[in-house]
């Protein structure tokens, strides 16, 4: 990870053993209420309402979520070097071999772990539970669950550095997240923060 290209970003870099971590700003973030954003909330505010109003009409909101859950298992695998793509999550039966050679049985638990643990959370929040440290712990246990990183003491807050990319190479590391002594903080943060208690 290379310090220089969040020199101009929210937040700071934050040494830790020779490690640059990277600390975002505090919430809620400062922003200027531009036209740009103001045109991007607009168009997001008549996305959501299409989105509403087909959802009313499906019986089987899985059809419209399912997708969504795959691409971003897909997309959160890959950040951690995996070869692992939407089709291979969809079309993949597990226990079977894969259908590509460049996607292992190990990337397809990895991506599949994903898509259960975002199941997981979407379940236990329509059976009224809210979003704490506690559901984001058995999540993030669910996460890890026999494949990499299940010696990591999954589903606790972490007090020492993580690499973030296909290798444990902090030169070639494609980020390095919140020091550790400022995760905990960080995480209540982001649990109480409420984007819609402080915009339009």
């Amino acid at each position: 990870m290379n310090p220089a290209e969040f020199e101009d970003g929210p937040g700071r870099i934050e040494p830790h053993n020779g490690l640059p971590c990277y600390n975002p700003a505090s919430l809620p973030p400062e922003l200027e209420l531009t036209s740009e954003i103001l045109d991007a909330y607009g168009d997001a505010l008549y996305a959501l309402g299409q989105l509403s109003t087909l959802h009313d009409h499906i019986e089987n909101e899985n059809l419209l979520l399912a997708p969504f859950v795959a691409r971003e298992a897909a997309m959160s695998s890959q950040i951690e070097g995996t070869a692992v793509t939407v089709s291979d999550i969809i079309l993949h039966e597990p226990d079977d071999d894969p259908e590509r050679e460049a996607a292992s049985e190990r990337d397809i638990r990895e991506a599949y772990n994903y898509v259960e643990a975002i199941q997981m959370g979407f379940n236990r929040l329509e059976q009224g539970e809210s979003i704490d440290r506690t559901l984001l712990c058995e999540l993030h246990e669910s996460l890890l669950l026999d494949v990499r990183g299940e010696d990591k003491r999954p589903g606790t807050i972490r007090d020492t550095p993580v690499i973030i990319g296909p290798n444990q190479n902090p030169e070639d590391a494609q980020f390095i997240p919140a020091h550790p002594a400022h995760v905990s903080m960080l995480l209540d943060q982001l649990i109480a923060y409420n984007p819609m208690d402080n915009y339009p």
